[in-house]
């Protein structure tokens, strides 16, 4: 399986250059950017643990946490061979190459809370968690990134008739994060992304693959783009069973000197009958020297669907600043004001209410 997924590398190389998405990205210094594999460590087990909240009623509710096993990597590659042409080069590479991966086991039947601090990115590794048929599930990941650009990546695989909400916090420095979806029968997963990029160099990839039956998948981003940083957002739904259901709703502010891209795709394979799926991008330009530019896509093989996409591009309402300003607030004041508003209003789609509060408060 291994020397499979090395063949499939070299032809993901060729792709990577033709595709007009990966373009911008290619001119990029990612040899300047991108950590090493030789100079990142292997994570202590023990330090991964250090990272959550409540250790001790998760093993008493039947969770498991662990480094990943030969099974573990049969079940992952065996997934990976469904989406691998999704992928890009660094995210095949990390999956098949990492020095250590953590598996978290949560079993059939359970509702589980985990809040943990993550540090994916300070690893050559992955985070896989294996969620058992039944399940309701609500995940708050706070990215720990260090110094230097890095990146990592979580794969959320689950059984049939579970819930799961996912909510990232992204962290400050430059990185690369991918996460990725698979749910099961008649499962619907949430992904929530939050989070200001005031670095150099971002790229955070979202992707969900539906590939069961009566499954739905949901991705609520909103971000800050900052400084003189430059972001690659990547958000896409692959509806490849019947009666599958997605939605995407974007939302991001661009100030200073930022540039960004924001690459939405809804993809509709030929089997996938009677798919239902939206996505809408909106972004703000709070500066004049600040760039962005929205690209929502659609790709479908069967007509027998719902789907739909649309992106606006605007400056913030100068009659709304100017309201503001004459009721004594400062502009900077009046401007971060508009955009927590604008940003934060997505949480209204969040259903467990600690992952709703803590959404909220990261634009207060």
């Amino acid at each position: 399986m291994q020397n499979k997924f090395k063949n499939i590398l070299n032809k993901i190389s060729a792709l990577e250059k033709d595709l007009a998405f990966n373009k911008e990205v290619l001119g990029w210094p990612w040899p300047e950017l991108t950590v090493k594999k030789t100079s990142l460590k292997k994570i202590k087990l023990a330090d991964f643990l250090a990272g959550f909240a409540d250790l001790k009623k998760l093993y008493s509710q039947g969770v498991k946490i662990r480094s990943a096993l030969l099974p573990d990597y049969q079940k992952i590659y065996a997934f990976l061979e469904t989406a691998y042409p999704f992928y890009s080069k660094i995210e095949l590479l990390q999956a098949l190459n990492s020095k250590s991966d953590i598996v978290i086991d949560i079993p059939k039947n359970s509702q589980i809370n985990i809040s943990y601090k993550n540090p994916v990115f300070s690893f050559w590794g992955n985070v896989y968690f294996f969620i058992g048929s039944g399940s309701s599930v609500s995940i708050l990941d706070r990215h720990l990134t260090p110094d230097k650009f890095s990146a990592g990546s979580v794969y959320l695989l689950s059984g049939d008739n579970s819930q799961v909400e996912y909510l990232s916090l992204a962290g400050q420095s430059s990185y690369n994060f991918n996460l990725r979806s698979y749910p099961g029968r008649s499962s619907v997963h949430r992904l929530y992304a939050v989070g200001k990029m005031p670095e150099k160099y971002y790229y955070y990839n979202i992707m969900s693959f539906l590939k069961n039956n009566d499954c739905q998948n949901y991705i609520l981003s909103s971000l800050s783009f900052l400084n003189n940083s430059k972001s690659i957002i990547k958000l896409q739904n692959n509806h490849m069973a019947k009666n599958t259901t997605g939605d995407i709703k974007f939302k991001g502010i661009g100030w200073d000197n930022s540039y960004s891209k924001v690459d939405g795709l809804i993809k509709i394979y030929k089997l996938a009958f009677k798919t239902d799926s939206y996505l809408k991008e909106d972004i703000i330009l709070a500066s004049d020297n600040s760039y962005s530019k929205a690209e929502p896509n659609l790709e479908i093989l069967n007509n027998d669907v719902k789907a739909s996409h649309g992106a606006t591009i605007g400056h913030m309402d100068k009659n709304a600043l100017f309201y503001l300003m004459s009721r004594g607030l400062s502009k900077a004041r009046a401007e971060k004001l508009i955009a927590d508003g604008f940003l934060k209003s997505l949480s209204k789609n969040i259903l467990n209410q600690e992952l709703k509060n803590e959404f909220e408060k990261y634009w207060l």
